[in-house]
């Protein structure tokens, strides 16, 4: 459990875990709407060779045609530099309007990065055909223990969690890696304070229903208080599983109590601790998305795309603060309405002075 935070954390300060799990999504918008969806993950050989698909992609693999593959895709070329995509899902979507991917409640919140909802719209408009994408990732919903607005004003929120080009405001480098310093800080401390309150109703429920309560007063009601007391007490700033919070408590009520819980109901708290903190699971998740239009991108709401592609990555993290909403407009030429334009324009001069010449 102690492992589940300190990835929770070293994601919070950019840096990414050796543990997560990357996937990538290119879509390509065909002329006539339809839409054709390659998922790239990666796999070890012994899920491959027993095509163990749907422990390998965290939707349903039904109506998806799985393969091992040979490309040298990279998530990103700045991180995990040996992670390479092996394996990929693909598959043709005729009609594009609702959720495409099928996925589980495994893991909290896993929705909401893997499952938006996408819809694309054609349009005739003689000269040119235009095209219409969008995305809406919902934000997190996430019960958490402790709210985030104790630690982190919406301001901060916002600098930490939304996609911010505009970050530095005026100020100069040193200025901005302190005030994100800052920021880290409360995050940071924050996730510390989630996790010891899961550690602190795991015990109090243990003193409740097999010791008859004997600290219930002393407990009751004082999370806040009792975090901001014994975080210092602990050996290890960053764990605040079962086991150190009683260690903490024992030093803060000068007593040997609580180590005797746990070492009593090991077992019970373990698998309890292990349960409710699943929640931090979710920020291991990550999907970058690359969607091809067909034509020429004109609007789109991502500062970054290119002639007719757009990229953004969605994780926990971006959802954590709104929803993610991605829009894509792109046309074609017809060439074809040009000519007969042209034609139709032409025609009626050229019978005119046709019928002049005949008389």
């Amino acid at each position: 459990m102690k492992n589940k935070i300190i990835v929770f954390a070293a994601v919070s300060m950019l840096l990414f875990a050796s543990c997560d799990t990357y996937y990538q999504v290119n879509s390509v918008i065909n002329k006539d709407g339809s839409m054709y969806r390659e998922t790239f993950a990666n796999a070890d050989s012994s899920k491959i060779a027993q095509k163990q698909w749907n422990k390998i992609f965290v939707f349903e693999t039904e109506g998806w045609n799985i393969g091992k593959t040979d490309s040298v895709i990279k998530y990103r070329s700045d991180i995990e530099e040996d992670y390479l995509f092996n394996v990929v899902a693909s598959r043709t979507f005729d009609n594009i309007d609702g959720v495409l991917f099928k996925v589980g409640d495994s893991v909290q919140g896993i929705r909401n990065i893997f499952a938006p909802e996408e819809k694309v719209k054609r349009r005739f408009c003689w000269f040119y055909t235009c095209y219409y994408y969008s995305a809406i990732f919902n934000k997190m919903d996430i019960e958490l223990p402790v709210d985030i607005n104790k630690y982190l004003t919406p301001e901060e929120q916002h600098l930490w969690f939304d996609e911010n080009r505009d970050i530095c405001n005026g100020t100069n480098g040193i200025e901005t890696y302190m005030m994100l310093s800052e920021i880290q800080n409360k995050f940071d401390k924050w996730i510390n304070h989630c996790q010891f309150s899961i550690s602190l109703n795991i015990i109090k429920h243990l003193d409740s229903i097999k010791y008859g309560g004997s600290f219930q007063q002393s407990l009751a009601g004082k999370d806040d208080l009792l975090f901001n007391e014994t975080c210092n007490l602990s050996e290890d700033k960053n764990d605040y599983s079962v086991n150190a919070v009683c260690e903490s408590l024992d030093k803060y009520f000068d007593t040997t109590y609580f180590s005797i819980i746990y070492s009593e109901n090991m077992y019970y708290a373990n698998v309890a601790e292990n349960e409710k903190s699943r929640i931090f699971d979710v920020a291991t998740y990550h999907q970058k998305y690359i969607l091809t239009m067909p034509g020429k991108i004109y609007k789109c709401n991502m500062e970054q795309y290119g002639n007719d592609n757009v990229e953004w990555d969605v994780d926990a993290y971006r959802l954590m603060n709104n929803d993610i909403v991605i829009t894509v407009k792109s046309k074609t030429i017809n060439y074809w309405a040009f000519a007969v334009t042209i034609i139709i324009l032409i025609l009626p001069v050229v019978l005119f002075k046709r019928k002049n010449t005949v008389r």
